[in-house]
């Protein structure tokens, strides 16, 4: 699934590139559409395409219901995760 929606978006970009940001969205909303245990898969398709787009390549629409109220909680929680893993520490010392 992540393969099909990662490499096959609705709307290609004028370079030619694909629109990573549409594919997350499409893949995001037919895996939960799909229905039956979506959970995990939606994890892995979650962590694989937000991986390549980055937070910034994230549908704005998806992000905006995520617990409103415990949006800065939440961004603080990822923040420190991601400094704590030795191979961010190790790649990019300087940024952290």
């Amino acid at each position: 699934m992540v393969y099909k929606y990662g490499t096959n978006a609705p709307a290609p970009l004028a370079d030619g590139d694909v629109n990573v940001t549409a594919s997350f969205e499409r893949a995001m909303v037919a895996n939960a559409n799909r229905g039956g245990e979506n959970v995990a898969p939606g994890a892995l398709i979650g962590a694989l395409l937000g991986a390549s787009v980055g937070f910034s390549g994230l549908p704005p629409a998806l992000l905006e219901g995520l617990a409103p109220s415990h949006r800065a909680t939440i961004d603080q929680e990822v923040d420190a995760f991601v400094a704590a893993c030795p191979l961010v520490q190790e790649l990019a010392p300087s940024t952290l």
